[in-house]
């Protein structure tokens, strides 16, 4: 079984490419469905929670291959409505939030550049903590709490028996210089990243680290996430000063797949990473 925002973005492109082949109108299958046309088009992106009689009704109109699939289909849509492991944090998440967390949980690959802090996936449990209480000196204890079980629960993907997400992540050393807590925070967070940084080659988590001295990059404009699947369309998340959002146009996601690879060309990693962490733990006393 697959997350469910993947599931309902694999439904949707097969529903298109059915109703597409058999030259279906998108007006005369609302009308087969009694729904509006933009219904049809929120179900063949994979937006919203596809309904069972839905799914069946086209089936039924597009015939042919379609039927074919039938069993198929109703499985990805049975999959798309399935409740993820995040779900009981829902009183925390948004949107946006949500829908990342879900295709994280159905990628494969995902490569991560943080410039201002550390990915999500690299943090832990008491740096998380302060980086909220940093942004929100007013949340409650609950909130934050709450927030950083969350965080700490995206960590299972590098973890689970089917297939391991394969990370790699690249670091601006600002990052490392940068105080979030207190001295002891960031030693149990260099720490920690020394040990990610220190795996075994063959290990799924790469941790990379983009000096000081390797100049300027057009990967440094913004924090960005690639979620990349095995059988599915790339998704970009990226953020930045004046926008946040999903980029999944096939073209845009490779430039930015391309710009994270040349940023690559220029990083440490391995030894030369676990010695500069060595050093910055041992200043921090």
């Amino acid at each position: 079984m697959t997350s469910p925002a993947v599931a309902r973005r694999r439904l949707g492109a097969e529903l298109r490419r059915l109703r597409i082949d058999a030259d279906i109108p998108v007006e005369k299958a609302a009308e087969a469905l009694e729904c509006s046309p933009s219904k049809i088009s929120r179900l063949e992106t994979g937006v919203g929670v596809p309904r069972t009689r839905d799914v069946r009704d086209l089936i039924d109109l597009i015939g042919g291959e379609a039927d074919q699939l039938r069993d198929e289909l109703l499985g990805l849509a049975e999959e798309g409505r399935a409740q993820a492991w995040y779900h009981e944090f829902s009183d925390v998440l948004d949107s946006s939030l949500e829908r990342f967390i879900d295709l994280e949980s159905g990628a494969s690959e995902e490569l991560v550049f943080g410039g201002a802090w550390l990915p999500g996936l690299l943090q832990t449990p008491e740096y998380a903590e302060a980086l909220f209480r940093a942004f929100d000196p007013d949340m409650s204890d609950d909130d934050v709490r709450r927030y950083v079980d969350l965080r700490m629960g995206r960590k299972g993907v590098l973890t689970r028996r089917r297939v391991p997400l394969r990370l790699t992540a690249i670091v601006d050393e600002s990052v490392l210089l940068r105080a979030v807590g207190d001295p002891g925070v960031m030693r149990g967070q260099l720490g920690s990243l020394r040990a990610m940084a220190q795996e075994p080659p063959a290990g799924n988590v790469e941790v990379r680290l983009f000096p000081f001295a390797a100049g300027v990059h057009e990967l440094l404009v913004a924090d960005l996430t690639v979620l990349r699947f095995e059988d599915d369309d790339d998704v970009v998340l990226s953020e930045g000063h004046t926008a946040q959002g999903f980029e999944e146009r096939p073209a845009e996601v490779e430039s930015l797949i391309a710009t994270f690879r040349s940023a690559r060309e220029r990083t440490l990693g391995g030894a030369e990473l676990g010695d500069r962490l060595t050093t910055l733990i041992d200043r921090l006393g």
